[in-house]
């Protein structure tokens, strides 16, 4: 990953993709790695392949709350998307606890990928999944309006006395 990077552009900035890149890699926790289920520009085999490592964990209902686990990724050694399924644990039970969610609604995970459209319960939390919003999205924004909005006070209020 790292060398396919570097080599369309110079190592400088190769290597600050590479760090920009691993601040975000908490999204590949357990906890969140359950929403790649649903992103479609992910190969099927892939997915079903997520889904039924899912399945081999025991689903417990007392998932302690916590900071999430930052997984430990050499960026050299970074095979996206295939690594993926190395994520799934017993914690990727979690979304599914928080919504409810179990026994027949769950029953599109016992079929192929292919039919996962067809089932009125997968595009159901498909929808609930895809209408959530990533916080620091909306951190971000908030901190630069605050930002802004402060910067443009102290400024009025320096020429207000001048």
């Amino acid at each position: 990953f790292k060398d396919k990077l570097v080599k369309k552009k110079d190592e400088t900035v190769g290597n600050v993709a590479i760090k920009c890149i691993c601040n975000h890699l908490w999204y590949l926790t357990e906890e969140l790695i359950v929403f790649s289920f649903f992103d479609e520009s992910l190969p099927n085999a892939l997915r079903e392949s997520m889904v039924k490592q899912l399945l081999t964990f025991n689903r417990s209902k007392d998932i302690p709350p916590g900071k999430p686990k930052f997984p430990l990724i050499n960026p050299d050694e970074i095979d996206y998307p295939n690594q993926l399924n190395l994520f799934v644990g017993a914690k990727s039970w979690l979304l599914f606890n928080l919504l409810n969610i179990d026994g027949e609604m769950l029953d599109w995970m016992q079929v192929p990928v292919v039919y996962w459209e067809k089932m009125s319960r997968y595009r159901k939390l498909k929808e609930i999944v895809s209408a959530f919003e990533v916080v620091t999205d909306c951190a971000v924004r908030a901190i630069k309006m605050i930002t802004d909005f402060k910067d443009a006070t102290t400024n009025t209020t320096r020429s207000s006395f001048r």
